[in-house]
């Protein structure tokens, strides 16, 4: 399968943040899953803000990508030869999926 990828910036600590690309966007901060550490910046004076928090991850890494609106997540599963696709939606009508 061919899917196209998000451009990703990483800092793999805050001294080397630099988010250049489109806003909205999404910032992340270290290990976290499930939405926890995730911040929907609008611009890039809420941007500013953001890099102040950096220092404070306890210096875990950062990434950062254009938030992209969407109806929900498609989910790819491959277990041996057998594939399953999974649409999860939010019922609450919050942007993290």
């Amino acid at each position: 399968f061919d899917f196209p990828l998000l451009p990703q910036t990483f800092a793999p600590q805050h001294t080397s943040f630099f988010y250049g690309r489109s806003f909205p966007a999404v910032v992340k901060f270290g290990t976290a899953h499930a939405g926890f550490g995730k911040l929907k910046i609008p611009d890039h004076h809420a941007m500013e803000d953001v890099r102040t928090l950096l220092p404070m991850t306890s210096h875990k890494y950062c990434t950062a990508e254009p938030f992209i609106e969407a109806a929900g997540d498609l989910r790819l599963q491959r277990i041996g030869q057998r594939y399953r696709a999974f649409f999860r939606r939010s019922t609450c009508g919050a942007w993290k999926t």
